[in-house]
Protein backbone atom coordinates (compact mmCIF):
# COMPACT_ATOMS: atom_id res chain seq x y z
CA UNK A 1 0.00 0.00 0.00
CA UNK A 2 1.30 3.47 -0.85
CA UNK A 3 2.11 5.62 2.18
CA UNK A 4 0.07 8.73 2.58
CA UNK A 5 2.18 11.79 1.92
CA UNK A 6 1.86 14.26 4.84
CA UNK A 7 3.09 17.07 2.58
CA UNK A 8 0.41 16.52 -0.07
CA UNK A 9 -1.94 19.51 0.11
CA UNK A 10 -5.52 18.82 1.13
CA UNK A 11 -7.84 20.36 -1.43
CA UNK A 12 -10.99 22.01 -0.16
CA UNK A 13 -13.92 23.06 -2.28
CA UNK A 14 -13.48 26.68 -3.28
CA UNK A 15 -16.48 28.88 -2.58
CA UNK A 16 -15.39 31.39 -5.18
CA UNK A 17 -15.09 30.83 -8.92
CA UNK A 18 -13.04 32.46 -11.64
CA UNK A 19 -14.35 35.69 -13.10
CA UNK A 20 -13.51 34.19 -16.51
CA UNK A 21 -16.57 32.42 -17.92
CA UNK A 22 -16.69 28.75 -18.79
CA UNK A 23 -16.96 29.61 -22.49
CA UNK A 24 -13.74 31.63 -22.22
CA UNK A 25 -11.99 28.64 -20.62
CA UNK A 26 -13.47 25.87 -22.77
CA UNK A 27 -13.93 25.91 -26.58
CA UNK A 28 -16.33 22.93 -26.63
CA UNK A 29 -19.97 23.64 -27.58
CA UNK A 30 -21.70 24.30 -24.24
CA UNK A 31 -24.69 21.99 -24.79
CA UNK A 32 -23.75 18.52 -26.05
CA UNK A 33 -26.43 16.31 -27.56
CA UNK A 34 -27.87 13.73 -25.20
CA UNK A 35 -30.13 13.02 -22.25
CA UNK A 36 -29.86 15.56 -19.44
CA UNK A 37 -31.55 15.54 -16.07
CA UNK A 38 -34.42 17.98 -15.64
CA UNK A 39 -35.23 17.08 -12.05
CA UNK A 40 -36.19 14.33 -9.67
CA UNK A 41 -39.31 12.26 -10.08
CA UNK A 42 -40.29 13.52 -6.62
CA UNK A 43 -40.15 17.11 -7.96
CA UNK A 44 -43.12 16.28 -10.18
CA UNK A 45 -46.13 14.95 -8.30
CA UNK A 46 -49.28 14.99 -10.47
CA UNK A 47 -50.61 18.50 -10.95
CA UNK A 48 -47.43 20.39 -9.99
CA UNK A 49 -45.87 22.75 -12.54
CA UNK A 50 -42.14 23.53 -12.29
CA UNK A 51 -39.89 25.86 -14.25
CA UNK A 52 -36.20 25.32 -15.02
CA UNK A 53 -33.43 27.10 -16.88
CA UNK A 54 -31.98 24.16 -18.79
CA UNK A 55 -29.62 23.92 -21.77
CA UNK A 56 -29.62 27.69 -22.15
CA UNK A 57 -33.41 28.03 -22.31
CA UNK A 58 -36.43 28.16 -20.05
CA UNK A 59 -38.63 25.08 -19.80
CA UNK A 60 -41.64 23.95 -17.79
CA UNK A 61 -42.49 20.42 -16.71
CA UNK A 62 -45.44 18.65 -15.13
CA UNK A 63 -46.94 15.19 -14.69
CA UNK A 64 -50.55 14.20 -15.32
CA UNK A 65 -52.47 11.67 -13.22
CA UNK A 66 -51.65 8.88 -15.68
CA UNK A 67 -47.97 9.40 -14.86
CA UNK A 68 -46.98 11.02 -18.17
CA UNK A 69 -44.36 13.76 -17.79
CA UNK A 70 -44.29 16.70 -20.19
CA UNK A 71 -41.17 18.85 -20.60
CA UNK A 72 -41.84 21.84 -22.83
CA UNK A 73 -40.63 25.29 -23.85
CA UNK A 74 -41.86 28.00 -21.54
CA UNK A 75 -43.67 30.18 -24.10
CA UNK A 76 -47.20 29.65 -25.40
CA UNK A 77 -47.27 29.08 -29.20
CA UNK A 78 -50.50 31.12 -29.46
CA UNK A 79 -49.35 34.61 -28.48
CA UNK A 80 -46.07 34.02 -26.65
CA UNK A 81 -47.17 34.27 -23.02
CA UNK A 82 -44.83 32.78 -20.46
CA UNK A 83 -46.33 29.58 -19.04
CA UNK A 84 -44.25 29.27 -15.88
CA UNK A 85 -45.97 29.24 -12.47
CA UNK A 86 -44.27 32.55 -11.57
CA UNK A 87 -46.03 34.15 -14.58
CA UNK A 88 -49.45 32.64 -13.88
CA UNK A 89 -49.25 29.29 -15.66
CA UNK A 90 -51.02 26.48 -13.81
CA UNK A 91 -52.16 22.89 -14.17
CA UNK A 92 -55.92 22.39 -14.39
CA UNK A 93 -57.30 18.84 -14.77
CA UNK A 94 -53.92 17.56 -16.04
CA UNK A 95 -53.65 20.37 -18.59
CA UNK A 96 -51.33 23.37 -18.66
CA UNK A 97 -53.38 26.55 -18.86
CA UNK A 98 -51.95 29.71 -20.39
CA UNK A 99 -52.49 32.80 -18.19
CA UNK A 100 -52.96 35.10 -21.21
CA UNK A 101 -55.81 33.63 -23.27
CA UNK A 102 -56.66 30.43 -21.40
CA UNK A 103 -55.43 27.96 -24.02
CA UNK A 104 -54.96 24.50 -22.47
CA UNK A 105 -52.31 21.92 -23.40
CA UNK A 106 -52.19 18.23 -22.51
CA UNK A 107 -49.07 16.22 -21.63
CA UNK A 108 -48.40 15.49 -25.31
CA UNK A 109 -48.05 19.24 -25.95
CA UNK A 110 -51.25 19.50 -28.00
CA UNK A 111 -53.67 22.36 -27.47
CA UNK A 112 -56.91 20.60 -26.49
CA UNK A 113 -59.13 23.50 -25.41
CA UNK A 114 -59.60 27.25 -25.79
CA UNK A 115 -62.28 29.33 -24.05
CA UNK A 116 -63.94 30.71 -27.18
CA UNK A 117 -63.11 28.58 -30.23
CA UNK A 118 -62.12 25.06 -31.29
CA UNK A 119 -58.53 24.22 -30.41
CA UNK A 120 -56.29 24.77 -33.48
CA UNK A 121 -54.44 21.60 -34.46
CA UNK A 122 -51.35 23.62 -35.37
CA UNK A 123 -51.05 25.04 -31.85
CA UNK A 124 -48.59 22.79 -30.02
CA UNK A 125 -46.00 23.30 -27.32
CA UNK A 126 -42.39 22.69 -28.22
CA UNK A 127 -41.81 19.51 -26.22
CA UNK A 128 -38.80 17.33 -25.42
CA UNK A 129 -38.63 13.54 -25.29
CA UNK A 130 -38.62 12.29 -21.70
CA UNK A 131 -36.89 9.30 -20.10
CA UNK A 132 -37.65 8.56 -16.45
CA UNK A 133 -35.66 6.03 -14.46
CA UNK A 134 -34.30 5.42 -10.94
CA UNK A 135 -35.99 8.53 -9.55
CA UNK A 136 -34.74 10.96 -12.22
CA UNK A 137 -36.48 12.71 -15.10
CA UNK A 138 -34.27 13.19 -18.16
CA UNK A 139 -35.08 15.06 -21.36
CA UNK A 140 -33.33 14.84 -24.70
CA UNK A 141 -31.48 17.80 -26.17
CA UNK A 142 -30.30 17.51 -29.74
CA UNK A 143 -28.67 19.99 -32.08
CA UNK A 144 -31.27 20.76 -34.72
CA UNK A 145 -33.68 18.04 -33.58
CA UNK A 146 -35.64 17.04 -30.49
CA UNK A 147 -36.14 13.49 -31.74
CA UNK A 148 -33.44 11.15 -30.40
CA UNK A 149 -32.17 8.13 -32.29
CA UNK A 150 -31.14 6.44 -29.04
CA UNK A 151 -32.23 6.14 -25.42
CA UNK A 152 -30.39 5.20 -22.22
CA UNK A 153 -31.53 2.07 -20.38
CA UNK A 154 -34.18 1.87 -17.71
CA UNK A 155 -32.02 1.23 -14.66
CA UNK A 156 -33.12 -1.59 -12.37
CA UNK A 157 -34.25 -0.32 -8.95
CA UNK A 158 -35.55 -3.59 -7.51
CA UNK A 159 -34.28 -3.94 -3.95
CA UNK A 160 -32.49 -0.59 -4.04
CA UNK A 161 -33.14 2.22 -1.56
CA UNK A 162 -34.57 5.50 -2.87
CA UNK A 163 -31.90 7.93 -4.03
CA UNK A 164 -30.34 10.39 -1.60
CA UNK A 165 -29.49 13.49 -3.61
CA UNK A 166 -27.36 16.61 -3.23
CA UNK A 167 -27.43 19.40 -5.81
CA UNK A 168 -24.30 21.50 -6.28
CA UNK A 169 -23.74 24.50 -8.54
CA UNK A 170 -20.60 24.14 -10.69
CA UNK A 171 -18.95 26.56 -13.10
CA UNK A 172 -17.39 24.42 -15.80
CA UNK A 173 -18.27 22.48 -18.92
CA UNK A 174 -20.57 19.48 -18.36
CA UNK A 175 -18.08 17.11 -20.04
CA UNK A 176 -15.88 17.47 -16.95
CA UNK A 177 -18.26 15.55 -14.72
CA UNK A 178 -18.26 12.54 -17.06
CA UNK A 179 -14.56 12.77 -17.91
CA UNK A 180 -13.66 12.82 -14.24
CA UNK A 181 -15.11 9.32 -13.83
CA UNK A 182 -12.37 7.86 -16.04
CA UNK A 183 -9.45 10.04 -14.92
CA UNK A 184 -7.45 7.61 -12.76
CA UNK A 185 -4.45 9.88 -12.28
CA UNK A 186 -6.27 12.47 -10.19
CA UNK A 187 -7.39 9.97 -7.52
CA UNK A 188 -4.31 10.42 -5.33
CA UNK A 189 -3.62 14.10 -5.84
CA UNK A 190 -7.20 15.34 -5.37
CA UNK A 191 -8.81 12.64 -3.22
CA UNK A 192 -5.88 11.03 -1.43
CA UNK A 193 -6.94 7.58 -2.68
CA UNK A 194 -4.07 5.12 -2.91
CA UNK A 195 -3.23 2.43 -5.44
CA UNK A 196 -5.55 3.85 -8.10
CA UNK A 197 -5.48 1.65 -11.17
CA UNK A 198 -7.52 0.64 -14.17
CA UNK A 199 -8.82 -2.86 -13.45
CA UNK A 200 -10.26 -3.44 -16.93
CA UNK A 201 -9.88 -1.69 -20.25
CA UNK A 202 -12.51 0.80 -21.28
CA UNK A 203 -15.13 -0.46 -23.71
CA UNK A 204 -17.40 1.51 -26.02
CA UNK A 205 -20.54 0.34 -27.76
CA UNK A 206 -22.11 3.17 -29.72
CA UNK A 207 -23.47 5.62 -27.15
CA UNK A 208 -22.33 3.49 -24.22
CA UNK A 209 -18.95 3.69 -22.48
CA UNK A 210 -17.83 1.60 -19.53
CA UNK A 211 -14.63 1.17 -17.55
CA UNK A 212 -13.57 -0.25 -14.19
CA UNK A 213 -10.94 0.85 -11.71
CA UNK A 214 -9.96 0.26 -8.10
CA UNK A 215 -8.33 2.17 -5.26
CA UNK A 216 -7.80 2.27 -1.50
CA UNK A 217 -9.69 5.12 0.16
CA UNK A 218 -9.97 6.67 3.60
CA UNK A 219 -13.30 7.94 4.97
CA UNK A 220 -13.96 11.62 5.59
CA UNK A 221 -16.07 10.76 8.64
CA UNK A 222 -14.61 12.21 11.89
CA UNK A 223 -12.40 9.68 13.65
CA UNK A 224 -12.35 7.26 10.71
CA UNK A 225 -9.71 8.76 8.42
CA UNK A 226 -7.17 6.08 9.34
CA UNK A 227 -9.52 3.21 8.48
CA UNK A 228 -8.78 2.15 4.87
CA UNK A 229 -11.36 0.61 2.57
CA UNK A 230 -11.06 -1.01 -0.83
CA UNK A 231 -13.29 0.14 -3.70
CA UNK A 232 -13.67 -1.20 -7.23
CA UNK A 233 -16.30 0.85 -9.05
CA UNK A 234 -17.53 0.18 -12.57
CA UNK A 235 -18.41 3.33 -14.53
CA UNK A 236 -21.45 3.39 -16.83
CA UNK A 237 -21.78 6.32 -19.24
CA UNK A 238 -24.68 6.80 -21.67
CA UNK A 239 -23.86 10.18 -23.14
CA UNK A 240 -22.35 12.97 -21.08
CA UNK A 241 -25.51 13.53 -19.02
CA UNK A 242 -26.17 9.97 -17.84
CA UNK A 243 -23.32 8.71 -15.64
CA UNK A 244 -23.28 6.35 -12.68
CA UNK A 245 -20.93 3.93 -10.95
CA UNK A 246 -21.61 0.66 -9.15
CA UNK A 247 -19.41 -0.96 -6.52
CA UNK A 248 -19.54 -3.10 -3.39
CA UNK A 249 -19.40 -1.62 0.11
CA UNK A 250 -18.16 -4.64 2.05
CA UNK A 251 -18.29 -2.83 5.40
CA UNK A 252 -22.07 -2.57 5.01
CA UNK A 253 -22.65 -5.79 3.09
CA UNK A 254 -24.22 -3.72 0.32
CA UNK A 255 -24.03 -2.81 -3.33
CA UNK A 256 -23.73 0.94 -4.02
CA UNK A 257 -24.83 2.94 -7.04
CA UNK A 258 -23.61 6.54 -7.22
CA UNK A 259 -24.99 8.97 -9.82
CA UNK A 260 -23.04 11.97 -11.14
CA UNK A 261 -25.37 14.01 -13.35
CA UNK A 262 -24.97 17.44 -14.91
CA UNK A 263 -27.94 19.64 -15.69
CA UNK A 264 -26.51 22.47 -17.87
CA UNK A 265 -28.06 25.83 -17.05
CA UNK A 266 -26.77 28.63 -19.26
CA UNK A 267 -23.47 27.64 -20.86
CA UNK A 268 -21.55 28.92 -17.85
CA UNK A 269 -22.90 26.90 -14.91
CA UNK A 270 -24.49 23.52 -14.48
CA UNK A 271 -26.33 22.02 -11.54
CA UNK A 272 -24.72 18.75 -10.46
CA UNK A 273 -26.81 15.95 -8.98
CA UNK A 274 -24.76 13.63 -6.74
CA UNK A 275 -26.99 10.76 -5.67
CA UNK A 276 -26.55 7.43 -3.90
CA UNK A 277 -28.63 4.25 -3.84
CA UNK A 278 -27.86 1.14 -1.78
CA UNK A 279 -28.98 -2.46 -2.09
CA UNK A 280 -28.20 -4.82 0.77
CA UNK A 281 -26.60 -8.17 0.02
CA UNK A 282 -29.17 -10.97 0.55
CA UNK A 283 -28.61 -12.93 3.75
CA UNK A 284 -29.95 -16.21 5.01
CA UNK A 285 -33.25 -15.64 6.86
CA UNK A 286 -33.17 -16.07 10.63
CA UNK A 287 -35.81 -17.11 13.10
CA UNK A 288 -37.50 -13.71 13.00
CA UNK A 289 -37.89 -12.60 9.37
CA UNK A 290 -39.71 -9.34 10.19
CA UNK A 291 -36.94 -8.30 12.59
CA UNK A 292 -34.28 -9.32 10.06
CA UNK A 293 -35.95 -7.20 7.39
CA UNK A 294 -36.18 -4.23 9.75
CA UNK A 295 -32.51 -4.46 10.70
CA UNK A 296 -31.49 -4.85 7.04
CA UNK A 297 -33.56 -1.80 6.09
CA UNK A 298 -31.93 0.27 8.84
CA UNK A 299 -28.49 -0.94 7.76
CA UNK A 300 -29.15 0.10 4.16
CA UNK A 301 -30.42 3.55 5.20
CA UNK A 302 -27.36 4.14 7.39
CA UNK A 303 -25.09 2.96 4.56
CA UNK A 304 -26.80 5.28 2.11
CA UNK A 305 -26.36 8.27 4.45
CA UNK A 306 -22.68 7.57 5.16
CA UNK A 307 -21.81 6.86 1.51
CA UNK A 308 -23.72 9.93 0.31
CA UNK A 309 -21.79 12.07 2.80
CA UNK A 310 -18.52 10.66 1.45
CA UNK A 311 -19.56 11.10 -2.19
CA UNK A 312 -20.48 14.77 -1.75
CA UNK A 313 -17.35 15.50 0.27
CA UNK A 314 -15.15 14.03 -2.46
CA UNK A 315 -17.16 15.62 -5.27
CA UNK A 316 -16.61 19.07 -3.79
CA UNK A 317 -12.87 18.50 -4.08
CA UNK A 318 -13.35 18.05 -7.82
CA UNK A 319 -15.48 21.18 -7.95
CA UNK A 320 -12.58 23.14 -6.45
CA UNK A 321 -10.57 22.19 -9.55
CA UNK A 322 -13.33 22.53 -12.14
CA UNK A 323 -14.34 26.05 -11.11
CA UNK A 324 -10.91 27.29 -12.25
CA UNK A 325 -9.98 24.77 -14.94
CA UNK A 326 -9.12 25.56 -18.55
CA UNK A 327 -9.94 22.86 -21.07
CA UNK A 328 -6.79 21.66 -22.84
CA UNK A 329 -7.75 20.68 -26.37
CA UNK A 330 -4.34 19.03 -26.91
CA UNK A 331 -3.24 17.87 -23.46
CA UNK A 332 0.31 16.69 -22.81
CA UNK A 333 -0.75 13.17 -21.90
CA UNK A 334 1.39 10.60 -20.08
CA UNK A 335 1.24 6.85 -20.59
CA UNK A 336 -1.32 6.29 -17.83
CA UNK A 337 -3.70 8.85 -19.40
CA UNK A 338 -4.49 6.43 -22.24
CA UNK A 339 -8.10 5.93 -21.18
CA UNK A 340 -8.69 9.69 -21.27
CA UNK A 341 -7.74 9.66 -24.94
CA UNK A 342 -10.29 6.92 -25.61
CA UNK A 343 -12.98 8.73 -23.64
CA UNK A 344 -12.54 11.93 -25.62
CA UNK A 345 -12.89 9.95 -28.82
CA UNK A 346 -16.19 8.65 -27.45
CA UNK A 347 -17.32 12.17 -26.53
CA UNK A 348 -16.97 13.61 -30.02
CA UNK A 349 -20.19 11.97 -31.22
CA UNK A 350 -22.19 14.29 -28.96
CA UNK A 351 -20.87 17.45 -30.68
CA UNK A 352 -22.26 17.45 -34.25
CA UNK A 353 -20.88 20.94 -34.85
CA UNK A 354 -17.36 20.18 -33.59
CA UNK A 355 -15.79 19.47 -36.97
CA UNK A 356 -17.64 22.33 -38.64
CA UNK A 357 -16.30 24.79 -36.08
CA UNK A 358 -12.77 23.57 -36.64
CA UNK A 359 -12.23 22.50 -33.06
CA UNK A 360 -9.59 19.83 -32.54
CA UNK A 361 -8.57 17.84 -29.47
CA UNK A 362 -6.45 14.83 -28.63
CA UNK A 363 -9.21 12.52 -29.88
CA UNK A 364 -8.43 13.59 -33.44
CA UNK A 365 -4.81 12.51 -33.11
Amino acid sequence: MTRRDPDRPTLRAAGEVDSETTRARCPLPPFPDGWWVVGLSSDLPPGKLIERRWMGRLIVAWRDHKGTVCVADVYCPHMGARLSPSAGGRILFDRLRCPFHGFEFDASGACVRTPNAPAPSSCRLGTYRVHETAGFVFAYFGTGSRIPDWEPPAVDVGGWTPIKVSRIKVRTHPQDIAENSVDINHLWQVHGWENGRQSSRARTDGRYYTAAFSYTGHPNMPGMSRVPYEAAPVVHVWGLGFVYTESDADAFGARVRTWFLASPVDGDYFEAYVAVQVRGTPRRPGRFPALDASIAGLRDRVARWVIAYEAVKEFRKDVAIWNHRRYEASPALVATDGQLHKFRQYCRQFYPSLAAEGLEDDAAA
